[in-house]
């Protein structure tokens, strides 16, 4: 948790957002040093609400610059986004743009400021504690609420800018993607996770966090049914206790080579099926950041990028198929792992659903793929020798 002096210099404990409250204490120390509460004016708790309004959304990433203060970031990213418009105005005269496609690349040379929602955040970092002090008694009042904004004016903020819901992907673009060289050339190895993640991503609906922290063991058969084990364990972490579930594996994935890479990994004795992933260096030290960069870059310089539409927005493609397909909201839930509210399947069904009804439900969708070079399942292994034998996607001993 995190914590904010009252004039005993005891604490009030909040919680939840480790990264949004680390910013939070820091903007208060920032505006008010070391003071007590008593000691602190309307005009800095205004100076506090306008400092967040201006802090770039990029504020505490940078190992390199956690040093300065949030006013020092503030007027670093101002420089440094000085520098972004003068090589964008140099594009936009080089190649002779106008219009909407000159402002598209002057807006992507703009520093991006923390979103409404995050305000709120701070603003409601920065009240808890207080308003926990009120209910201990030990300050009369919290001096800060006048100051906190309330859902009415956060949406007015929100209606005034750009779109940024995620947006899902279509069949085409998706086939644009796919298209590139990734997914057929001869150089693309089995265990390229830019060739597997997205798929699977799209095709079972799992979080990307979760499919990069992977095990070989948490690739399960049960009666002829491969599932992805998804759990909590060493090196592992879900979302919530609703996150751990059973998701069986698409046909296509199969036919594409995916329990090959699983066994592979597994005789090689790698940790993770997806090895050469590793975690990032910031504060949440999770392997989807890295990842998304490598992911971005690739589909950025094969000109298949689009704004708002991410690695995420294959889960939530994945999960708008569902409800476009009708499949029952508790097993959707259940797939997508998300909270459950029918007591018959929270009291009744503690271990989820069958295999074979998720299985159904999974393969109601196929993608085409007929883009993609099919190299490392049993199909491809049927057109080459020695091949590899197997049962049930295990390979057999000699």
């Amino acid at each position: 948790g995190a914590y904010i002096r009252d004039d005993e210099g005891k604490g009030a404990r909040f919680g939840k957002s480790a990264d949004t409250i680390r910013s939070t204490r820091k903007i208060v120390s920032d505006v008010f040093g070391d003071i007590r509460l008593s000691q602190t004016t309307s005009e800095l708790w205004s100076k506090f609400n306008d400092l967040l309004l201006e802090l770039p959304n990029n504020q505490g990433r940078s190992a390199n610059l956690r040093h300065l203060t949030c006013r020092e970031f503030i007027e670093h990213e101002r420089a440094e986004e000085g520098k972004r418009l003068l090589k964008a105005e140099q594009r936009i005269n080089k190649e002779g743009l106008s219009g909407e496609e000159a402002e598209a690349i002057r807006e992507q040379a703009r520093t991006k400021v923390i979103s409404p929602r995050t305000f709120q955040r701070h603003l409601k970092y920065l009240s808890s504690p207080l308003n926990h002090a009120v209910e201990k008694g030990l300050i009369s009042h919290n001096p800060f609420k006048p100051f906190v904004l309330g859902e009415e004016m956060i949406d007015e903020m929100r209606a005034s800018l750009p779109e940024t819901k995620r947006k899902t992907w279509t069949s085409d673009e998706l086939a644009v993607l796919l298209s590139t060289e990734k997914w057929h050339s001869a150089d693309t190895r089995i265990d390229d996770p830019v060739y597997w993640v997205p798929l699977i991503a799209r095709l079972l609906g799992v979080r990307s966090e979760e499919i990069l922290q992977l095990k070989p063991e948490n690739v399960r058969c049960d009666n002829g049914i491969h599932f992805l084990d998804i759990e909590r364990g060493t090196g592992q972490s879900i979302k919530s206790n609703n996150a751990r579930r059973f998701v069986p594996v698409h046909s296509q994935l199969i036919e594409l080579g995916f329990l090959e890479l699983v066994e592979q990994q597994k005789r090689l004795g790698k940790t993770r099926i997806f090895s050469q992933v590793a975690r990032s260096k910031c504060s949440s030290q999770n392997y989807t950041k890295t990842f998304t960069k490598k992911l971005t870059y690739y589909r950025k310089t094969r000109k298949a990028y689009a704004s708002r539409q991410d690695l995420h927005s294959m889960r939530t493609t994945f999960n708008a198929e569902c409800i476009g397909r009708s499949v029952p909201d508790t097993a959707r839930r259940y797939l997508m792992g998300h909270r459950n509210d029918d007591v018959g399947i929270t009291n009744y069904l503690p271990e989820g659903f069958p295999l074979a009804t998720l299985k159904q439900y999974i393969e109601q969708e196929r993608l085409n793929l007929g883009m993609v070079t099919k190299r490392f399942g049993a199909v491809a292994q049927e057109l080459t020798a020695p091949r590899l034998a197997t049962q049930n996607g295990v390979a057999l001993s000699a």
